[in-house]
């Protein structure tokens, strides 16, 4: 007999259990244990039971939906006003598609309950309270245009693609930095700093992002002290693991205004790569939204492919 109910207790073995029966999907990590969800997704302060739903049967968990919530403006506690599904799994059963949509419908009944005006499906900044490590890659990214089961679900709920992120890859095998007379030239006049105990921003950043050790590196002008931009990196896990690399994962990527066109990103992210090869990085991942078109010519000219695309998917609240 199947039963729907709130997260307890007991469950963290059994969705486990279900993660790891799951078919293989680029972009979800396949080897998930209780730890890692506790690491992830229940220690978090703001996890609420109620918004973990989960779809049993006589012989265990057959599918779950998690909804949630992302920040206020000042990112110093959640706001409930924009709710976000950020997760939706079910096991390949003869009735998958019947029990995913009411695992949804459920989702939506909490998040309407809470008081959430419009809905979200695919968690992604800065509506991304939980799952960063387990789905996506080097950032939350929506909803994986991969993820075939899930674009199917919440499109016959009426979720709507409003905007979508370019997802990109490089292997670091045969990687040569760029050098030529502008290259050069920033290597003379800039350094890059490296700072493995960089602070969170805010509050929220240290909910999301906290259980994560990133470095950040930073570039400043040789003799003097001011920041002219930088790059953040961590150890994409256990993703990577779950494909066998040591993947590393870029984010938070800026150029102070003003210094954008004196090639300072290309250099960046030129010696940044060629320092995670030194260090036994195998593969890079960086996300960037499908408008940014600087970003996007960034990356094709370091030799990053398009491997996916991450939907942001919305739709208005009852």
């Amino acid at each position: 007999m199947l039963r729907y109910r709130c997260f307890q207790n007991c469950d963290p073995l059994k969705i486990a259990s279900m993660w790891c029966d799951q078919p293989s999907r680029r972009g979800v990590a396949r080897r998930v244990t209780t730890g890692l969800l506790e690491q992830l997704v229940f220690c978090k302060p703001y996890f609420d039971p109620e918004g973990l739903i989960v779809a049993e049967n006589d012989h265990g968990i057959v599918g779950f939906v998690h909804a949630g919530f992302g920040p206020n403006e000042q990112y110093d506690d959640i706001e409930m006003e924009l709710g976000v599904t950020c997760l939706l799994m079910v096991s390949p059963v003869a009735d998958r598609e019947s029990i995913a949509d009411e695992l949804m419908r459920r989702s939506e009944e909490y998040l309407h309950g809470r008081g959430a005006k419009v809905l979200y499906a695919g968690a992604i900044y800065p509506l991304n309270p939980f799952y960063l490590g387990l789905y996506g890659g080097s950032e939350l990214p929506g909803v994986l245009q991969s993820d075939t089961v899930s674009l199917e679900v919440f499109s016959r709920f009426g979720y709507q693609e409003i905007d979508r992120c370019v997802i990109l890859q490089r292997e670091l095998k045969n990687f040569r930095p760029l050098v030529d007379r502008r290259h050069l030239k920033l290597k003379r006049e800039y350094r890059i700093d490296i700072d493995s105990s960089a602070l969170s921003a805010n509050w929220w950043e240290a909910c999301t992002n906290g259980c994560i050790e990133r470095t950040r590196f930073e570039i400043r002008p040789v003799g003097r002290g001011s920041s002219c931009g930088g790059l953040s990196h961590w150890a994409v896990e256990p993703l990577g693991s779950s494909w066998g690399v040591h993947l590393a994962g870029l984010s938070q990527v800026e150029i102070v205004r003003g210094l954008r066109k004196l090639g300072l990103a290309t250099y960046l992210n030129s010696e940044v790569l060629r320092q995670l090869q030194l260090a036994g990085a195998n593969l890079v991942e960086a996300q960037t939204m499908k408008d940014n078109s600087t970003a996007l010519a960034l990356y094709h000219k370091l030799g990053f492919k398009t491997v996916d695309h991450g939907l942001v998917m919305r739709k208005q609240a009852r």
